[in-house]
């Protein structure tokens, strides 16, 4: 049970680290699809139900700033923007968009899990 806390702990306190770096390093469009793909995989829904001014919280921008990047990736058939949900529609295509911290924080996450396999 320790380990499996543990690595959990480590895998949380990764993505911390990881979300302040991106959030000094890269642009809205590219945060935006990292948040996106790993709310996705965390609650295994593709329409997730948040809305643009929850999102602008979460990554620390102004409203607009998301408004632009979801249309821009809307434009691309990459998500639907409903009222309060987005929808994945090409996780490939936003997975290109994502900088390379939506990797980092799946793998750190990835062995959180294979540690609690081990645990079962």
């Amino acid at each position: 049970m320790r380990r499996l806390l543990a690595a959990h702990a480590d895998a949380f306190t990764a993505q911390l680290m990881q979300s302040a770096a991106c959030s000094a390093r890269h642009d809205a469009e590219q945060r935006l699809a990292r948040w996106l793909l790993t709310v996705s995989d965390r609650s295994g829904l593709s329409t997730l139900p948040f809305t643009q001014n929850v999102i602008a919280e979460m990554l620390g921008v102004q409203r607009p700033t998301v408004t632009i990047a979801a249309r821009m990736m809307q434009s691309a058939g990459l998500v639907d923007i409903r009222r309060g949900s987005f929808t994945v529609l090409d996780r490939s295509g936003l997975m290109d968009v994502a900088c390379e911290c939506y990797e980092i924080i799946r793998r750190s996450y990835d062995t959180a899990l294979q540690a609690d396999a081990g645990d079962a």
